[in-house]
């Protein structure tokens, strides 16, 4: 089973995958307690992508303090009408343990498919981005839909700072990018493009991901001869939007600029073959305050967050295409193309 993507439940100890065969998706949800056992399974009848996934907080539920969670994901219809023609994007929230939906909401004058879709730190909004044109917000409360023009291309992800003064946007077209825009107020759709950086080709699914203990962050690239870009980025928040004007990080940044390249490390991990279906993907999480955990190709790497060297690898049987950290057990829960697996560190 072609595991693309997952989210994790640590209270459960149980993920749900969104799993792609011969382009038919259909969500499946695994008990990972020990080895992975396949729970349910259900087919998904509109388009979807893997950027089209998440998990919210289920709406009034808690259980012994434990947040209960629920699954939002975007299929469309009429995805090959023209380009001025709405492509009907629906908005789905569904229960965790039966997929039975709670709530449709459509997404008005949607004419690009959606680029992807996340949920803001503060746990009140639904953020989708549209391929081209538009960025909706959807109060998770309320169910109110906001529309804001967003002029960026390609969008593939979006990623909030964890104290929500900006949000960091990859685009891939030949090429990826990422942007970094300032939020005024998120709720007026007040936000400005400051600033951004070059990935690398189209053909890998690039990641970023904020550190839970300094003000940095953690992004992927596809490197030239197949092999990855992993780069680590300390920003200086008093004065990385001080100026309000736009500022280039490409040029040539230092120790005291406002975006400090600590390390940056090429891995040999993605030399398997890739496809229109299949684009090379890696993933990254923090184990903890001194170890990233990267998850490329068939291995399982732990990199030392001072300096990006290797620790210690582990050598899979299938190919890992997304990842999520159980601490409490010292384990990372893998979505691979054959499948769920369990690694114990």
């Amino acid at each position: 089973m072609n595991c693309k993507t997952l989210i994790y439940d640590p209270n459960k100890q149980e993920a749900i995958t969104l799993s792609v065969d011969k382009k038919r998706y259909k969500l499946v949800r695994w008990n990972v307690a020990d080895t992975p056992q396949m729970l349910l399974e259900s087919s998904l009848e509109r388009y979807t992508e893997l950027s089209l996934f998440t998990k919210i907080p289920q709406a009034d539920a808690m259980v012994k303090d434990q947040l209960l969670w629920s699954i939002a994901i975007i299929q469309c219809n009429n995805i090959y009408q023209l380009s001025y023609q709405p492509v009907n994007a629906i908005l789905e929230i569904r229960r965790w343990e039966d997929f039975s939906c709670i709530e449709e909401i459509e997404l008005p004058e949607c004419t690009d498919i959606p680029g992807c879709v996340t949920i803001t730190p503060c746990q009140q909004y639904i953020i989708v981005v549209e391929s081209y044109a538009s960025l909706y917000l959807v109060e998770l409360q309320s169910g109110i839909i906001k529309r804001f023009a967003f002029k960026t291309e390609y969008n593939y992800s979006l990623v909030f700072d964890p104290k929500m003064q900006f949000f960091i946007n990859s685009s891939i077209d030949q090429f990826s990018y990422f942007q970094l825009h300032w939020i005024d107020d998120l709720a007026t759709g007040q936000f400005s493009l400051r600033g951004g950086f070059w990935g690398d080709m189209r053909c890998h699914n690039d990641t970023i991901i904020f550190s839970p203990n300094e003000d940095a962050f953690i992004h992927t690239c596809y490197h030239f001869e197949r092999k990855l870009l992993v780069t680590y980025r300390r920003f200086n928040r008093s004065q990385l939007f001080s100026d309000r004007s736009h500022w280039g990080i490409n040029n040539n940044p230092t120790p005291s600029s406002v975006l400090y390249k600590v390390w940056e490390v090429s891995l040999p991990y993605i030399e398997h073959q890739h496809d229109e279906e299949n684009l090379w993907q890696s993933d990254v999480a923090f184990l903890n305050d001194q170890t990233l955990v990267l998850g490329a190709g068939k291995t399982l790497a732990l990199l030392n967050i001072q300096d990006g060297v290797v620790k210690a690898e582990y050598q899979t049987d299938a190919i890992i295409q997304a990842i999520a950290i159980d601490s409490t057990h010292q384990r990372v829960i893998a979505a691979t193309r054959n499948g769920m697996f369990c690694f114990h560190l």
